[in-house]
């Protein structure tokens, strides 16, 4: 089908209702110009002219986006120049958000809370009842850090800052995307653009959740008795009862055609997990773990784990240049217990991690102590939002606090 081409001015348009757009124009009052787009491939010369340094962010990743977005969720592309420039490539989550159905609140712990814990999760799920909007995200909602924004790299910190500020007006003001809150997500320390924060409209807030465990792998192991040989001897031990435990379990790399075979039983495995997760932004497609088999190739793996003939857990792999992610699992919560699988998850991560001569291992969030006690550390990753409402801008700090889910928990030290 070919491209057609909407200017910004036009009104009346639903971005989320036109296939293959284009729309081209400039950023009122500013020196920018934008294109938006909802299909990668219209602007695949512009977008490889140079290649973004995580496949994350690269057309194969963004091509899975386009044919098995998340569900409620549509993904947009855009580009800001100046003179001719392209300063910033940059991927949008458009979503519609309805925090009650968004919030899980199921606890699979068998842990009986006191009557002040049944009090605060009532009053939660009764405020999550009126948080209902259409949010733009500027960063991948399905992995963890900066997959949001690429700057030109001669753009400083303050024009980073200030192009953010002027797409987030533009976004609010736009009739064809109509969306009431922004948020730029997961800059590490040294990405962070606080200076957006002293912004009087659009005003934004700095926020951080769980941090990201992240695990720097030593280039002197060559297998897994090497990282057994670097632990504590506490450590060594539980990690060899953990294998132990674990050995009725069978892995399997699957191929493309497996997965697209077995894909049911493995995304009723996922759909097992992310219900007990607590609070889940997005829900997968049936079909993603086979459209990125199909994109990136050697790059992505989707591992089955079988306990006699009965498939009890799944893990998948993204290779990202020298750093491997660990992307969405599922498992059987009641074969967990008897088999450790999770755990033996991480354990094989960290074995694949090695075998592939990984630098780092993004073990993203959730589950921070066992991540921990393997040997991962926490980064935190900083958040940015504001919603185009002054008055409900000034209670966000609240509403953020009052729904994101609380954990406690200790950090380890295995390595000698």
């Amino acid at each position: 089908m070919p491209i057609r081409e909407i200017p910004l001015s036009r009104k009346g348009i639903d971005l989320s209702k036109v296939f293959d757009c284009i729309c081209k124009g400039a950023i009122p009052d500013t020196v920018y110009d934008i294109v938006l787009t909802d299909n990668i491939q219209s602007i695949r010369d512009v977008w490889m002219q140079d290649p973004p340094e995580s496949k994350l962010m690269g057309l194969e990743f963004l091509s899975v986006m386009d044919s098995h977005a998340p569900k409620d969720t549509r993904t947009v592309y855009g580009l800001v120049s100046k003179e001719g420039l392209v300063l910033a490539r940059f991927c949008l989550q458009i979503l519609e958000f309805d925090a009650e159905e968004r919030l899980k609140l199921q606890d699979h712990s068998g842990h009986i809370h006191s009557y002040l814990d049944q009090v605060a999760l009532a009053s939660r799920q009764f405020l999550a009842r009126y948080v209902k909007m259409r949010v733009i995200v500027m960063g991948s909602m399905l992995a963890a850090g900066p997959f949001g924004i690429c700057f030109h790299p001669s753009v400083q910190k303050l024009e980073k800052e200030k192009l953010i500020s002027h797409l987030t007006k533009f976004f609010f003001e736009s009739k064809q995307i109509d969306a009431s809150l922004f948020i730029l997500k997961d800059l590490p320390a040294a990405q962070r653009l606080a200076g957006i924060c002293l912004h009087k409209y659009p005003s934004y807030y700095e926020f951080t959740v769980q941090p990201n465990m992240l695990m720097v792998l030593d280039p002197d192991w060559k297998n897994l008795d090497d990282y057994k040989s670097a632990l504590h001897s506490k450590y060594r031990i539980k990690v060899n009862k953990v294998l132990r435990t674990g050995s009725v379990l069978k892995f399997h790399t699957l191929s493309e055609e497996e997965i697209h075979h077995l894909r049911a039983d493995v995304y009723a495995l996922y759909q097992e997990v992310a219900v007990a997760a607590g609070f889940n932004m997005v829900e997968l497609d049936e079909g993603y773990f086979c459209a990125l088999k199909n994109q990136l190739k050697q790059n992505f793996d989707l591992v089955l784990v079988r306990r006699e003939d009965k498939i009890v857990a799944f893990y998948t792999v993204i290779m990202d240049g020298s750093v491997m992610h660990a992307h969405f699992l599922g498992y059987s919560r009641e074969e967990n217990k008897a088999h450790e699988i999770y755990h033996n998850i991480l354990l094989r991560l960290v074995e694949e991690g090695i075998r592939r001569s990984a630098k780092e291992i993004n073990f993203a969030r959730t589950a921070l102590e066992i991540k921990s006690s393997v040997g991962a550390v926490p980064e935190e990753l900083y958040s940015y939002i504001a919603h185009k409402s002054k008055w409900v801008n000034k209670l966000l700090p609240h509403i953020l606090e009052f729904l994101k889910p609380r954990t406690e928990w200790t950090p380890r030290s295995p390595f000698k």
